[in-house]
C-alpha cells in the first residue's frame, strides 16, 4: 500500500530546495475537466455582462397632463391633454434626470397653478409640477426636483404650445364680483 502511494506521488526537488507535488497521469486527467466550465466562472461572466449592459427604462404608453389650481379663488383655463409614448418617454427621462432640491430658497409669488403628469405603462409615475413659485417637480413627498427652463420648453413642445411663449403660464380667469349692496 505504501509502495502504491509512493508510486502515485512523486516528489521532485525545486530550484530553491523545497519539495513539490508532481501530478500523476490520472490526476492530470482529473484536473483537465474535459472542457467543462465551473459554476464560479459562469457566475462571474454573467455578472460582468450584466454590469456592461445599460439598464433600459420601459417606454410609457403615454401621459395625461392636467392643469390644476391649489389656491382658492384662482382658476385657470382648463387643460387636460394626453401625449403619445415618444413625448412621454422623453419627458419622463428628463424628469428623472432633474437635480434634487438641495436647499430652501426664497421663491417668487406663487399663483397656485400646478400641472399633474400621470405616466401610464409598465412603470407608472405621477409628477406634480409647480408652474409658479420655485417651480419644483414633486415625484413624491420626499423626492423633490428643481426644474429647468429647458424642461419647461420641452413640456410646452409636448403639449403643442409655442416653446418660448406664455401658454404654460396663463393668468387666472376673471372672477365675477359679488353684487353690491345698496
Amino acid at each position: 500500500m505504501v509502495g502504491s502511494l509512493l508510486a502515485r506521488v512523486r516528489l521532485e526537488p525545486e530550484i530553491w530546495g523545497g519539495l513539490t507535488h508532481r501530478p500523476t497521469d490520472r490526476e492530470a486527467r482529473a484536473g483537465d475537466r474535459g472542457g467543462r466550465v465551473s459554476a464560479r466562472a459562469i457566475f462571474l461572466a454573467a455578472i460582468a455582462l450584466w454590469a456592461c449592459v445599460p439598464l433600459v427604462e420601459p417606454v410609457p404608453d403615454g401621459a395625461q397632463i392636467v392643469r390644476e389650481s391649489v389656491v382658492a379663488g384662482n382658476e385657470f383655463p382648463p387643460l387636460d391633454r394626453t401625449i403619445g409614448p415618444t413625448d412621454a418617454a422623453a419627458l419622463r427621462s428628463e424628469i428623472l434626470a432633474l437635480p434634487p432640491k438641495t436647499v430652501e430658497k426664497f421663491c417668487p409669488n406663487d399663483s397656485g397653478m400646478r400641472y399633474r403628469l400621470v405616466f401610464s405603462g409598465p412603470r407608472s409615475l405621477t409628477v406634480v409640477l409647480e408652474a409658479g413659485g420655485c417651480r419644483y417637480a414633486f415625484l413624491s413627498p420626499l423626492d423633490v426636483r428643481e426644474t429647468t427652463e429647458q424642461f419647461w420648453a420641452h413640456l410646452a413642445g409636448a403639449l403643442g404650445f409655442y416653446t418660448r411663449g406664455y401658454d404654460l403660464y396663463p393668468t387666472p380667469l376673471p372672477r365675477e364680483s359679488p353684487p353690491r349692496r345698496p
